[in-house]
């Protein structure tokens, strides 16, 4: 893909989408300032910073004197946007954009899909699009969920994905991080610094199983 020809250059029905996409479609009202409700585009910008800290997890650069270095650094990331930032100041993601991302994702070739958001819903989210991904030969990986709970939590608990709670640098599970018989491995998930979305403050410290995923990934 060329960037901004205005031209689908690799034929896969989407227009510049040289970094990723975003399938973001919510009412205006929904949203805070200065994030965007849609319609879906090429800039998956991430104004909440979720995906940024997690992206800077597994692929920051490394040797360069500035910031951190991820699990593996310079791996490419494809930026797929599928959540939101709402008026409180809260987060939210949208059943129907994360199963648009996955397709967009199998579709394009991905080895590796990280998921840090997830649901205990009984309807079994994503879960065809799940299957399709890994019947292709992607790995899929899931954050547990912070909730101090065994509830299996989607799509951490298909059997497809691999489950990641956190622990902490005692390697102790921290007491919010999910557990169970569905969690396959733990990994760092306490105090975890890395990017975020703001030039003013380009590095923050959070913490939950949302970051422990992403070392698993990368």
């Amino acid at each position: 893909e060329i960037p901004d020809n205005l031209i689908d250059d690799d034929n896969n029905g989407y227009i510049d989408d040289f970094i990723g996409y975003d399938f973001v479609t919510v009412p205006a009202s929904e949203v805070s300032p200065g994030e965007d409700p849609g319609p879906p585009d090429n800039d998956p910008m991430d104004v909440y910073g979720h995906g940024t800290h997690s992206s800077g997890i597994v692929a920051a650069v490394k040797n360069n004197a500035v910031g951190i270095a991820g699990v593996s650094p310079g791996s490419k990331i494809m930026a797929l946007r599928a959540g939101y930032k709402t008026p409180s100041g809260s987060a939210l993601l949208q059943s129907s954009a994360i199963e648009s991302a996955i397709v967009y994702a199998i579709d394009n070739g991905v080895s590796i899909i990280s998921m840090s958001f997830g649901s205990y819903s009984a309807d079994r989210p994503y879960r065809d699009e799940i299957q399709t991904a890994y019947s292709e030969n992607i790995v899929l990986v899931a954050s547990a969920g912070n909730d101090n709970t065994s509830e299996p939590r989607y799509p951490a608990a298909y059997s497809e994905v691999i489950a990641v709670a956190a622990i902490d640098r005692n390697d102790q599970r921290p007491l919010w991080s999910n557990y169970g018989s569905w969690v396959d491995v733990a990994a760092p998930g306490v105090s975890i610094i890395s990017t975020y979305a703001d030039d003013s403050t380009p590095y923050v410290i959070w913490d939950g199983t949302s970051f422990a995923c992403p070392h698993v990934s990368g």
